[in-house]
């Protein structure tokens, strides 16, 4: 069995982590409101703070600091923001089964934020999609290159749907953290695909 993991607000709390740096954010006169409607609209590209800051106009110093201080954070914060239940689950199964990532958004970003988190030496490979590739393409890569059974377990239906209308022989899972981007019912949970609250309730 090969379990294919996205990484934000399934196995780190991407939430938690946005929050803060809003917060930062609100600390040197950004607005909530315009801060979030900015990122927004960023995350359908590749989202960075740099990128982000750019289009607040945030510059010079303030722009330095505040990458050093999110820098810092992540070194040191960044373990605890995975889910509690995700490492038990790793553990249990790791042995008998593999683990690959699928994520979204800018490589380097996401690639250090994972090596910060310190669940990487689990998955192998991590592959970081994109506008320009989407993830059921990868899973469509993985199924030619594989013969081990595939389960994909994703929070956001947009990225779910896709793999159903393909009609890929792939096991689903919609994993909806409280408090998440996207924590809401959706007309296809349990229907298309396993609506789970945490990992460990994949059937591996």
């Amino acid at each position: 069995m090969h379990l294919v993991c996205d990484f934000d607000d399934t196995l780190t709390n991407t939430t938690k982590y946005w929050n803060f740096w809003l917060d930062k954010l609100e600390k040197v006169g950004v607005s909530r409101e315009r801060a979030i409607e900015t990122g927004s609209r960023l995350f359908i590209e590749r989202f960075t703070l740099k990128r982000h800051m750019d289009a607040l106009s945030i510059q010079d110093q303030t722009a330095v600091q505040l990458l050093n201080e999110m820098e810092e954070h992540v070194k040191e914060f960044g373990k605890t923001y995975i889910f509690p239940d995700v490492h038990p689950f790793l553990l249990e199964h790791n042995t008998n089964h593999s683990f690959s990532l699928l994520t979204y958004g800018d490589e380097t970003n996401q690639r250090w934020r994972v090596s910060e988190s310190g669940i990487g030496p689990y998955f192998q490979p991590v592959r970081i999609a994109g506008p320009e590739k989407h993830k059921v393409e990868f899973l469509k890569e993985i199924l030619q290159t594989t013969a081990e059974q595939i389960i994909f377990v994703d929070d956001s239906p947009n990225e779910l749907n896709p793999v159903v209308d393909a009609g890929l022989p792939i096991k689903l899972y919609r994993i909806v953290r409280p408090g998440a981007k996207h924590d809401y019912v959706h007309e296809r949970d349990d229907v298309a695909w396993t609506r789970i609250g945490s990992i460990d309730e994949i059937k591996i």
